[in-house]
This record gives structure tokens, sequence and C-alpha cells, in this order.
């Protein structure tokens, strides 16, 4: 089984080759023969972390400039992707570079990108699990990313996480 997190352009029942499959996830960075194994959640004592330092940052697809930063409240920012729905940074940073859709609301840009599960077969990969990843940066501000999550749930599942890993 393969996960990955990225537009691909194969669609929930679809199939692909597992040759192009492996050649696209290796553009993207991830190599899926490679056993990926994910950090389990954990939690990081706010007194420790300044609320607005930045814990990471990105070029997105359009090599804008996205910043992470920590916030110790769950308004917005990387405590509350962390916590509240059990977000990873890569799935962060892979959503803004390689999303299916990137729409400007406000002074926001809202990135959508699948996570998508393969199961391959003698050569030939199919989608059997699909959802939706989406990012919330704020442009115009100091914030940067307001939240990230799995559409439709609160926490993302683990499959998910693992795609991005």
């Amino acid at each position: 089984m393969v996960t990955l997190v990225g537009e691909l352009g194969v669609e929930l029942g679809q199939t692909i080759s597992e040759t192009e499959l492996a050649t696209i996830a290796e553009d993207m960075g991830t190599d899926i023969y490679q056993a990926h194994t994910v950090p389990p959640l954990s939690a990081t004592s706010a007194a420790t972390t300044p609320s607005w330092k930045i814990v990471n940052q990105w070029k997105d697809n359009k090599a804008k400039s996205v910043y992470l930063r920590y916030r110790n409240e769950t308004s917005w920012g990387w405590a509350k992707a962390r916590d509240k729905h059990g977000v990873t940074q890569n799935m962060i940073k892979k959503t803004v570079q390689f999303p299916r859709k990137r729409v400007q609301q406000g002074t926001s840009f809202v990135y959508m990108t699948p996570a998508n599960q393969y199961v391959c077969t003698v050569g030939i990969c199919r989608v059997t699990k699909t959802m939706d990843m989406k990012v919330v940066h704020e442009t115009k501000s100091a914030k940067g990313v307001i939240t990230a999550m799995c559409n439709g749930v609160v926490v993302c599942p683990k499959w998910v996480r693992d795609a991005a890993a």
C-alpha cells in the first residue's frame, strides 16, 4: 500500500502504473518503496515556545513564502493544526507545494490537495482512499498559516499523516 499527498491527477478508483507513480512521487521528493515512519503527535510546552516564533517556512507552488508560526493558543498556527487537527508539518508543506487548487480569499490563500491511498498489484496502482487536505495562509499579516486540516473530519486519519511522511 502506498499513500501520497499532492495533485497527481488520479481520482478515486482510477489506476496508474506503478512505474509512473514511482516517478511522479520521486519528483515530489517521496520514495514509494521506502518504509515511512511518522513520529507520534507530541505536546510542546507553551511556556518554552514563543507564540510568534516561526517554526518552519516553505515556498508554495508559485514561489511565495509560507510561514508556520507556533502560536501557543488554539485559535491559529502550528499548535492548532497539530493539536486540534493532527496535522504534521510535512502535510502542510506538501499541500502548499503541490495543491490541486490555490484560491485567494480576502487576504488569505486557501490551498487544497488530495491525499490518496493506492493499492498496487502486478505493476498497476489503484486509488482506494482519498481525502482533501486544506491549508489557510494569511498573507497580509504576520500570522502565516492560520489552520491546516483534513476536510470532513476534526482529526486527520493516520493514513493521511503517513502519506505526507
